[in-house]
């Protein structure tokens, strides 16, 4: 763990470029605080610019061409704001509680469901899904099990609002994105 500047101690993973996660207790709410957010440069060498002569380039496939715009013209522009994810992972689960309870998101559609097995997967029942806030952001979902005594292993499972499914094993991929695995926690009910 490492404390950055204006940040609560992170998950250092690399100096240069920096890459530091966040801790799973950090994903209780929708919304991450900025203080708890994690910290990725693509660049390991962070160039300096000019603010008054830099210019961003925006343009692409979805776009109908291609414009410069200066930092002057982009600050005078309207601000929006919209709600949407930028964490690559799957759900999260907290355990010890006969309710557990995570935040399920996907690529931009918005998470229509969620589906908890206690069972291995054989059999899924639905959660109870919290507030949708958009289809970038979290979807809280909290589910209540009839725990016995002993283990108990749970797996969530998030579905999209076009019927996408998360995988049950990982498709590997080297930048280490689509890790959205079918989640398993076990719990240990006393």
């Amino acid at each position: 763990m490492a404390t950055l500047p204006g940040k609560k101690p992170l998950i250092r993973l690399a100096d240069r470029g920096p890459n530091y996660e966040a801790p799973l207790e950090y994903f209780r709410t929708p919304i991450t605080p900025n203080d708890e957010f994690f910290v990725r440069y693509h660049l390991s060498n962070i160039p300096e610019v000019d603010a008054k002569t830099y210019k961003i380039a925006v343009g692409g496939e979805g776009a109908n061409g291609q414009t410069e715009i200066t930092l002057d013209a982009l600050k005078k522009m309207p601000a929006y704001e919209v709600v949407a994810v930028n964490q690559c992972s799957g759900n999260r689960v907290k355990a010890g509680k006969v309710t557990v309870s995570g935040l399920a998101w996907d690529g931009g559609y918005g998470i229509r469901a969620v589906e908890v097995s206690t069972d291995d997967g054989k059999t899924w029942a639905q959660a109870k899904m919290g507030q949708d806030l958009g289809r970038f952001a979290f979807r809280p979902w909290s589910f209540d099990i009839s725990a016995k005594r002993g283990k108990v292993t749970v797996m969530a499972n998030a579905i999209n609002a076009i019927g996408q499914t998360q995988t049950a094993t990982l498709i590997f991929n080297p930048a280490g994105y689509h890790n959205n695995v079918m989640q398993r926690v076990t719990l240990n009910a006393g």
